[in-house]
């Protein structure tokens, strides 16, 4: 259901992605790789000025009392006040631009990488989650029938696989941070533990 891209790694004669690689590889590859470090910074360096930027438009649009706070007399008091007002439509517009940086910047950070890392170790603690909701599953009643436990598995099943392209698809097209792959196993995992409650408890 998905497509992955390959890249060509010198001397080894055949393509090879994140699904290839082990969990160590896969982390090593994200933090030593050249091109990796240097659009991490590169985006750590946006968001950090991003913040800086909107923390000053906040301060001049909705709470200046905060700046006027630091006017030791009145000469600094009016100071500040025409500096705010003549610079917050700067303000503004270098917000927007700081913003479009960082997102600019995010695109090219390694997020399906990161997605595929965590995807390493979701995975078989939602094995672990399937075989909790397996018990409360497989207790069925006399008026229900045998068969209720397999049908309801196998919607819980469609519905996981499904939650989770829709998360994957999302992260892929840079709408989601990759830790949002952990989202339908901690999902699914609070769904099991309550399941299992109910049923322990009847």
């Amino acid at each position: 259901m998905t497509l992955h891209n390959y890249v060509r790694l010198p001397g080894d004669g055949f393509y090879q992605g994140p699904d290839s690689y082990t969990y160590n590889e896969l982390r090593e590859n994200i933090n030593t790789t050249p091109v990796n470090i240097s659009n991490r910074t590169t985006y750590n360096q946006a968001r950090s000025n991003r913040n800086l930027i909107e923390s000053l438009f906040f301060i001049s649009r909705f709470a200046p009392e905060i700046a006027y706070r630091m006017a030791e007399d009145d000469m600094d008091l009016n100071s500040i006040s025409n500096f705010l007002q003549t610079n917050m439509q700067i303000l503004a517009t270098e917000s927007e631009n700081k913003r479009i940086e960082t997102a600019n910047a995010k695109n090219k950070l390694p997020n399906y990488d990161m997605m595929k890392l965590y995807d390493k170790l979701a995975l078989p603690f939602m094995a672990l989650v399937f075989a909790v909701f397996a018990l409360p599953l497989g207790m069925f009643s006399a008026r229900s029938g045998r068969g209720e436990g397999l049908s309801i598995s196998l919607v819980v099943v469609l519905v996981f696989y499904g939650f989770k392209s829709a998360i994957e698809n999302a992260i892929t097209q840079n709408r989601l941070s990759p830790e949002f792959v952990w989202l339908p196993a901690l999902c699914f995992g609070v769904a099991a533990l309550i399941l299992f409650v109910q049923k322990v408890m009847e």
